[in-house]
């Protein structure tokens, strides 16, 4: 008799018993499914390394041998400390752009692209001299900007978060996130100056910087959602703006061009902002509690007017539940092919107990923001001993890809794979 397979179990069906590992995957960076062949791309640049690796995964989670070079495709550079990947997006002439920032010195970060083929070839057209890739100035630095009297936004040592924060192509301009910048570029590479006259826009609160901490991009504009820049503590309120290509806010938006979104009692950094697949709302996930033993999440969801979302929880925001003294912070989200209100929401959080331990955990969400009691337990589903779910994102037919570390009983020590689990 066939094994049943639970939703939130890993897929034994799935590459190597559920797991797909790889000696060129080395780091969890970001990982992207492409809509057309449902073929998988995950991405590798670790520290104090001179390349960055792309992969390709075909559905079953075997190497694409007609990717790179048998299923993989090394981009050397140099003089950086580290390149900092944080989105993978394809065009509809199947071109692959990797997003992130150059590393150069201490708090220098510069906005960097890298443009592939369908292929997994390196475009060595795109860049100068051969280069597949394309380094712009440096505007400024979030971590500059951040008050010397506050630690950073993750606290424990363990938790090695990432930017995750949305990046897209909108009428032949790619736009992503450089640390407190939206960056605009042609999809040559060039500087997209249309957009604010320079290709670059800070978002401010009044007069005074903030926090951008997630973007995400549509038929009606550019969004942005950030936190007002802390002198002692956080907020307890984000906001989210729209811009149009000239980087100019729509003032239909919301409320004159802003949405205010608040939860009492908690302090707020928006982390992710993602568009439903099959409807027009958003769910913005936020950090809560931030640097306090108890960080958490928070999910808020908005129409694309910038009303709220009211069949979400009825437009409050949604607090996830945990035991006191646990972390469990925003890391990824994703939504499933379901259309309508069947359609799930997918969350993976970086997950600390109260001594420290890290484990893999995934939650799922109805539609309308409450846990899905079947997936895994009351909605948390949790893989192995110890671990740290990272990227997730949805195969078509619902199943989630998770870029993971990940320690099973059987093993002997932890490793980094891609996932699938059921649904």
């Amino acid at each position: 008799m066939p094994t049943i397979l639970n939703a939130g179990e890993l897929d034994p069906a799935y590459a190597s018993q559920g797991r797909f590992s790889h000696p060129k995957y080395d780091h969890l960076g970001p990982i992207a499914i492409i809509e057309s062949t449902q073929k998988t791309l995950i991405s590798s640049a670790p520290r104090n390394a001179t390349a960055l690796k792309l992969l390709c995964l075909e559905r079953d989670g075997t190497l694409d041998p007609e990717f790179g070079s048998q299923g993989v495709t090394t981009i050397e550079y140099e003089g950086a400390l580290r390149v900092l990947l944080s989105e993978i997006i394809t065009d509809e002439a199947g071109r692959i752009f990797v997003v992130g920032d150059y590393n150069y010195a201490p708090n220098s970060y510069h906005p960097i692209v890298v443009r592939l083929h369908a292929n997994g070839k390196p475009d060595t057209s795109f860049g100068e001299d051969g280069k597949p890739y394309r380094i712009y100035p440096s505007v400024s630095s979030t971590t500059k900007a951040w008050p010397t009297d506050l630690a950073s936004p993750s606290k424990y040592s363990s938790s090695s978060s990432h930017d995750n924060d949305g990046a897209g192509i909108r009428n032949g301009v790619l736009y992503f996130r450089s640390r407190d910048h939206v960056v605009a570029i042609t999809l040559k590479g060039d500087l997209a100056t249309d957009f604010n006259g320079t290709g670059y826009w800070r978002a401010a609160h009044g007069n005074d910087p903030v926090l951008l901490g997630a973007l995400a991009l549509n038929e009606h504009g550019i969004y942005a959602a950030y936190a007002p820049l802390p002198t002692e503590d956080f907020k307890n309120h984000v906001i989210v703006t729209r811009l149009d290509e000239h980087a100019k806010i729509d003032r239909t938006f919301a409320d004159g061009g802003y949405l205010h979104l608040h939860t009492p009692g908690h302090t707020l950094l928006p982390a992710l902002l993602k568009q439903s697949t099959s409807n027009h709302h958003f769910v913005l996930a936020c950090r809560t509690d931030i640097n306090t033993y108890d960080e958490g999440t928070a999910l808020m969801s908005f129409n694309s007017d910038g009303t709220l979302n009211n069949g979400f929880n009825e437009g409050r925001p949604v607090i996830v539940e945990k035991p006191p003294s646990v972390m469990a912070s925003a890391s990824d989200l994703s939504f499933d092919a379901r259309s309508g209100n069947a359609e799930k929401i997918y969350l993976t959080v970086l997950y600390e107990n109260a001594e420290s331990e890290g484990h893999f955990v995934t939650l799922r969400f109805n539609s309308d923001g409450k846990p899905d009691h079947d997936y895994g337990a009351s909605g948390w589903a949790f893989v192995g001993e110890r671990g740290m779910a990272s990227w997730i994102r949805c195969q078509r037919n619902g199943q989630p890809l998770v870029a993971c570390n990940l320690k099973l009983a059987t093993d002997t020590k932890n490793g980094l794979y891609v996932v699938r689990l059921g649904a």
